[in-house]
This record gives structure tokens, C-alpha cells and sequence, in this order.
């Protein structure tokens, strides 16, 4: 829709996330799995949708917004920093794959 409306993207600002704590052994795997879906997948998505525009404009801005929670952990967070270090990885991988295409 933007796209359409605009004629093209500029920049992409990702922040979406939510945490839900507790043990490792009690954090039901479709709770796990329901924070990887927010804190990584959708913010996946979402680049996947907006870099086949920015290629081929040669210019765009992608920001992934995570949280300390990529960097350090706290007890009982083990789920939600587990998609907070992967979106740090994606993103850094990000960067490199997008770099040749004059993105950032």
C-alpha cells in the first residue's frame, strides 16, 4: 500500500516484541514459539517484503529495533532473549547481504 500510494519506500523501522518469562522447563514450546512468530519472524517478513523495493530503488534504510535482551540475559528469560540474539544475528547477516545494493 505504500508502495502504491507513495511510489516507493524509504526507510523501515521494525519494533515489535513482547516477553514472556519463566523456566525453561515451563514455558510451553508453543508460548516459545509464539515470541520467535513476534520478536523475529514478523519483523522477517516485513524485510522480506520491503528489500526487492529498495534494491531496486539503490537506496533504503532497514531498522531492527531488539533490546539489551540480545545482549545480556536475566533469570527466567531465557525464551524471550533467545529471539533477541537471533534478531541481532539476522540482522547483522542483514547487513552484509544488503550492503551491495546501497541499502543500510
Amino acid at each position: 500500500m505504500i508502495i502504491e500510494n507513495e511510489g516507493r519506500i524509504d526507510v523501515l523501522i521494525n519494533n515489535a516484541g513482547y516477553g514472556s518469562y519463566g523456566a525453561i522447563e515451563d514455558v510451553e514450546i508453543s508460548e516459545a514459539k509464539m515470541q520467535f512468530e513476534v520478536n523475529l519472524f514478523g519483523l522477517a517478513r516485513l524485510v522480506q517484503l520491503v528489500i526487492p523495493h529498495m534494491r531496486k530503488q539503490k537506496s533504503g534504510r532497514i531498522i531492527n529495533v531488539s533490546s539489551m535482551g540480545g545482549r545480556l540475559t536475566t533469570y527466567f528469560g531465557a525464551w524471550y532473549h533467545a529471539t533477541k540474539y537471533a534478531l541481532e544475528v539476522f540482522s547483522d547477516a542483514l547487513r552484509m547481504e544488503v550492503a551491495d545494493f546501497g541499502l543500510e
